[in-house]
């Protein structure tokens, strides 16, 4: 079998898929206020559910339902918001997927530094009664790690779709 491509051709196609690859990579650039914005998100929502707040306080208590219901509607649509924000900005919405091999080390990086919360969390329960310290500290943990993580990826990306390119 013969192809009927000349060498050429088919070199100037390949550029032109690396050129595109560089073009995207180039157009991944988050805004400045994106990180921050999620990393409040994350943050604030983790807070929330660390405080300790359950369904049997919330059968208590009359406002916290609306609180906490409030709380989960402003994480929803922010999280939407930002969302379309980006893509707006960016043109193009990534996800880990796309990081390929990288994908294992950010997911085992995420597990490691959940894990780690969650353990400290539940060992500071056992020493202390009061929720609200804990789960400020962990949503403040949360939302630096989201705003530091978050950028790391984002240039771990970039540097994926160049080298593929």
């Amino acid at each position: 079998m013969e192809s009927s491509v000349n060498p050429e051709a088919a070199q100037a196609a390949l550029a032109s898929i690396d050129k595109s690859r560089a073009d995207i990579a180039d157009q991944l650039v988050s805004p400045w206020w994106y990180h921050p914005a999620l990393g409040v998100l994350t943050g604030g929502m983790t807070m929330v559910a660390c405080s300790g707040i359950t369904w049997f306080v919330a059968a208590v208590v009359p406002l916290v339902p609306i609180i906490v219901g409030s709380i989960l509607a402003v994480y929803v649509v922010g999280m939407i918001l930002l969302s379309r924000f980006y893509y707006r900005r960016v043109g193009v919405l990534s996800d880990a997927h796309a990081a390929g091999l990288r994908k294992r080390r950010n997911l085992a990086v995420w597990m490691s530094v959940g894990l780690f919360l969650v353990g400290n969390y539940w060992a500071v329960t056992e020493i202390y009664n009061n929720p609200w310290p804990r789960a400020i500290a962990v949503g403040v943990v949360v939302a630096a790690f989201t705003v530091v993580w978050g950028r790391r990826f984002d240039k771990a990306m970039q540097a994926a779709l160049r080298e593929s390119a």
